[in-house]
């Protein structure tokens, strides 16, 4: 598992590093995108086997990030798992 090429897409740099330091054993490269426009003009330029997707950013939310790779997956005929993440809680 340790040449998984994984993308995190998360606005919050603390959080960015917590879900780095937990991937950093199963993943050699680790690539980081601030916003969800970014998320997808980097899964564009390199091929990741998953990406960690939050929910909600500027520029770009992870949920409109997703369909727009869903879309950029249809004329490729892949599949990439983007597993969602969020900070949010209810108190």
């Amino acid at each position: 598992m340790s040449t998984l090429n994984i993308l995190i897409v998360e606005d919050n740099k603390i959080n960015m590093k917590l879900t780095k330091s937990y991937l950093n054993e199963y993943a050699s490269n680790i690539k980081w995108a601030k916003n969800g426009l970014e998320g997808c003009e980097m899964y564009q330029q390199d091929k990741y086997d998953l990406i960690f997707m939050d929910l909600q950013m500027p520029v770009m939310d992870g949920i409109m990030a997703t369909v727009k790779i869903r879309e950029l997956e249809k004329d490729l005929n892949i599949y990439t798992p983007i597993v969602a993440l969020t900070a949010q809680a209810e108190q």
